[in-house]
């Protein structure tokens, strides 16, 4: 919420504290969405299609990063806002720079923030 107005989540199924971390969260940041997606199957695809439209047509929304929760918008220049560059955007269509990022150990400080833990990390 530091660099968007707005947040929509879909919560699919999650058998964890899950639901309860986002409905204190919806009491700290109104403008987090959480959409219940309780179907067994999960179709990546249309689940995120339907979160752009929703984004773009009921809040009317002048730009959508369609982000899974395990991937992060972080500026390649340390320092540097988000907010800051996204508003400096005037295309309709953006190409970012992408970096996977795969745990040598997943087992391993599981309580740690993923970017924080051992990874290797790949340019896609």
């Amino acid at each position: 919420m530091t660099f968007v107005d707005g947040i929509i989540i879909v919560d699919h199924n999650s058998d964890d504290d899950t639901g309860k971390i986002l409905t204190e969260l919806q009491k700290e940041y109104p403008s987090l969405l959480v959409n219940q997606l309780n179907p067994i199957e999960h179709i990546q695809s249309e689940v995120m299609i339907n979160l752009v439209k929703i984004a773009a047509n009921e809040l009317e929304a002048d730009l959508i990063l369609p982000l899974d929760i395990d991937e992060f918008l972080i500026p390649k220049d340390t320092g540097t806002d988000c907010r800051e560059i996204l508003n400096k955007i005037t295309d309709d269509v953006v190409s970012l720079d992408w970096v996977d990022h795969e745990l040598v150990d997943p087992k391993h400080d599981r309580d740690k923030f993923l970017l924080s833990r051992l990874c290797n990390r790949s340019a896609i």
